[in-house]
């Protein structure tokens, strides 16, 4: 995970392995962490800029970090646009080869209920082709894991979906951030691009106790896939 991908949501994601990334280097020092707004484990939160603390301002603004990269002009109210590493754009070839393939096991392995894509028309070309188990278990089960889908139609797509209730932790998010909604959820859509023109999107929203994650890789920076990611997340129910 990068500084930019941690920027996207502050939760007790920072400093935690995702998709087999090693930990991120953060923009700030740890120690500021203490000095986030007070809350409840298993809550999620919405705050301004400017109730963080200030070295984090800048670095947990997308909007600051858009425009110190010079994306800006590429980008839309609908999404930011990012500097990408490789990293970043590696990350299906990571879950490729952590991907555990026989789809029946998920119930098995995961702790509390697996919430499904509906069927309709902007998910009837995604074929399911595995999942990853995410992070520690506890007793045996996974609070986190992600589906990974092979679309007909072009591009890969992956969702994570987290129980940070169940895990005890918290999610914090910007407000200055939020450009999506997803059922009535505010949510935060990037691109993160690089000097060649890759992309890899990221959708992010909270419903009911889990944090989901979207991505999406080899599709075309436009608004067109943003709007196919957007309706994709919608049917996540």
């Amino acid at each position: 995970m990068s500084a930019v991908m941690a920027a996207i949501v502050l939760a007790s994601l920072i400093g935690t392995e995702a998709f087999g990334q090693p930990k991120p280097v953060l923009p700030f020092e740890a120690s500021v962490i203490g000095a986030l707004p007070a809350q409840r484990p298993g809550t999620s939160k919405i705050v301004t800029l400017s109730e963080l603390p200030p070295p984090l301002r800048n670095g947990f603004s997308l909007d600051a970090i858009q425009n110190a990269s010079g994306l800006a002009k590429r980008a839309t109210t609908s999404y930011f646009v990012l500097p990408a590493t490789a990293g970043d754009l590696e990350m299906f070839d990571r879950v490729g080869r952590a991907m555990v393939r026989d789809n029946k096991l998920l119930d098995s392995v995961s702790k509390g209920s697996v919430r499904k894509l509906d069927a309709s028309a902007d998910t009837s070309d995604l074929e399911q082709i595995g999942f990853t188990k995410e992070g520690a278990p506890k007793d045996g089960k996974w609070n986190r894991f992600a589906r990974i889908y092979r679309s007909s139609k072009g591009g890969m797509f992956s969702l994570l979906q987290w129980n940070f209730v169940e895990d005890g932790a918290s999610v914090l998010s910007v407000r200055e951030n939020m450009n999506a909604n997803v059922n009535g959820n505010p949510g935060t859509l990037v691109a993160l691009v690089d000097q060649a023109g890759h992309t890899l999107w990221k959708l992010v929203w909270v419903s009911g106790g889990n944090h989901f994650e979207l991505y999406g890789g080899d599709l075309p920076l436009s608004q067109d896939s943003a709007s196919r990611i957007l309706r994709i997340a919608a049917s996540v129910k």
